[in-house]
């Protein structure tokens, strides 16, 4: 039997790991023949794990770690972060709580102070110690919701891959933009007027968009 068929732990779950193999490969860019040729390995034996007929062995593991950076411990069975860090970055995930809370308090309650900090950070300028004193007390001030928090941790796990910290923070802030953006247009309100055939003016994010039938000139 081929050695890279033996299992190294017991706590391997099959599906699991081919849904983990697939987001390295999405994320490198590759496909799986690709993929199998950076590691060393027949494009055969890589088809047979994706179909679950095979399992990994040492030798694919470390190759997959030497080659992609990933850990093995979160390739196996999900532990920690796919780059081998096994700690919540606490600072990171209060940032990102952060984001959530101020484009929540913008864009769904049209706060002025928040709108002013989101118009900062979408700006690229991203250091909150540059508002005014009154956007500052106002942020300080934030309390995050339950969905708040739950939201906050699924960008946290969806945003462990990023290699430049500004490239994380702008994804971070886009991604949390565009959900409480989603929120807005699908607004009941909007939705019954549209049907009712008025026209309702939407504010989306920094910008506005006009919904439902274009008013008849007088």
């Amino acid at each position: 039997m081929d050695n890279q068929a033996q299992s190294p732990t017991a706590l391997f779950n099959e599906e699991d790991f081919r849904g983990r193999l697939l987001q390295v490969m999405l994320r490198a860019g590759v496909n799986q023949t690709e993929f199998a040729r950076r590691l060393g390995i027949s494009p055969g034996f890589m088809s047979d794990m994706m179909r679950g007929l095979k399992r990994p062995g040492m030798d694919f593991l470390l190759s997959i770690k030497t080659v992609f950076g990933v850990s093995v411990d979160w390739l196996l069975t999900g532990a920690g972060a796919p780059d081998g860090a096994s700690r919540i970055d606490l600072q990171w995930l209060k940032t990102i709580q952060l984001f959530v809370m101020i484009a929540r308090a913008a864009l769904i309650e049209r706060h002025p102070a928040a709108q002013e900090v989101l118009h900062l950070l979408a700006d690229n300028n991203l250091e909150l110690s540059n508002t005014d004193a009154a956007a500052g007390a106002f942020v300080s001030q934030l309390q995050p919701t339950p969905q708040d928090m739950d939201f906050s941790l699924e960008l946290y796990n969806g945003h462990l891959w990023h290699a430049d910290a500004l490239d994380q923070r702008r994804n971070v802030l886009a991604a949390a933009m565009s959900h409480f953006e989603m929120t807005m247009a699908t607004d009941g309100i909007a939705l019954l007027s549209r049907a009712a055939g008025r026209s309702v003016q939407v504010n989306v994010g920094l910008s506005q968009r006009i919904s439902g039938k274009a008013r008849r000139k007088q």
